[in-house]
């Protein structure tokens, strides 16, 4: 280890007497050669970036012309449609016909519980009549507790009683 170290220190100590001009002899070809890669690098950088620009440009003028010829099926507002994500994961659409045909970004956000449409089957309830419906034990059982003007009092009372757990 020490002779390496020797001949490392030796190596530094005589490339520090060197003149200019053998250090620019024994560096100037690999600096040359640096020079052209560099060259070479920044060439084909600049005819990358010729192309990339050539295809932006054809791809905007393409949108352009599509979007003319489109007209009056463009869509030119967002719109928002329900919708649903299965448990395989599709998203499920209700789309309305009169929506132009085209491309679309969809962008998916939950919806608040109690925000949802009610439709004809969730009105068909049970099938009890009113008399059935008044007739059940659930209409009605504040009335017998003494203070209790409402059925909301009734319902505020069994919110602020203490929980009570059954094993």
């Amino acid at each position: 280890m020490a002779e390496t170290e020797g001949r490392a220190a030796d190596d530094v100590k005589g490339r520090m007497e060197e003149s200019p001009e053998d250090v620019a002899r024994r560096l100037g070809p690999i600096l040359e050669a640096l020079h052209r890669d560099l060259e070479q690098v920044m060439a084909a950088i600049e005819r990358a970036s010729h192309e990339v620009r050539e295809k932006d440009v054809d791809a905007a003028h393409n949108m352009r012309r599509e979007y003319e010829q489109a007209g009056d099926r463009t869509m030119k507002k967002a719109h928002r449609v329900p919708g649903e994500i299965t448990e395989d994961g599709r998203l499920v659409l209700e789309l309305p016909a009169d929506l132009p045909q085209g491309r679309v970004a969809v962008t998916v956000e939950p919806v608040d519980e109690n925000d949802f449409d009610v439709t004809d089957e969730d009105l068909c309830g049970l099938g009890l009549t009113a008399e059935e419906i008044a007739g059940a034990p659930e209409i009605g059982s504040w009335a017998g507790e003494p203070g209790l003007r409402s059925g909301a009092e009734f319902v505020e009372r069994i919110r602020r009683a203490p929980v009570r757990y059954t094993w």
